[in-house]
């Protein structure tokens, strides 16, 4: 019976983790926020720790809802990308500036195939600023 139940709480814990790989709902509230007041957004800041970063430098700059930090610790780009629609989309922003790849290099989430994606494209239609691409071997 404890095998049954440690098996099961795997399996749980298995779910709701792959459920929040790209961590999606970490925003979540500020997004609903942000989307009910009707708030201008000039430009969304998406990328990895170096992008969160940039809030603890300068707070002031992202206090309003002119500059918005989308940072995620750790990130992959195949992670933002899953996250892009209701972390910058939906936000309505003039712009968007990406910090993706780091991570990619270092292989966080390991390897990655590389094929064409119309829903990405579509989405890459409002970048402004691209820095380090995707890696792939």
């Amino acid at each position: 019976m404890k095998t049954l139940l440690s098996l099961l709480a795997c399996v749980i814990f298995s779910q709701i983790n792959a459920q929040e790989w790209a961590n999606v709902a970490r925003f979540k509230e500020e997004n609903e926020r942000i989307i009910a007041d009707n708030a201008p957004v000039k430009l969304v800041f998406i990328g990895n720790s170096i992008t969160e970063g940039w809030k603890s430098f300068d707070p002031n700059l992202f206090g309003g809802t002119n500059y918005i930090n989308r940072g995620i610790s750790g990130q992959t780009t195949p992670q933002m990308l899953i996250r892009f629609k209701q972390d910058v989309l939906d936000l309505n922003p003039k712009g968007v500036v990406i910090l993706a790849g780091t991570n990619d290099i270092a292989g966080n989430t390991g390897l990655m195939s590389v094929h064409p994606n119309e829903k990405g494209y579509e989405i890459m239609k409002k970048v402004l600023l691209n820095t380090i691409g995707p890696s792939f071997k």
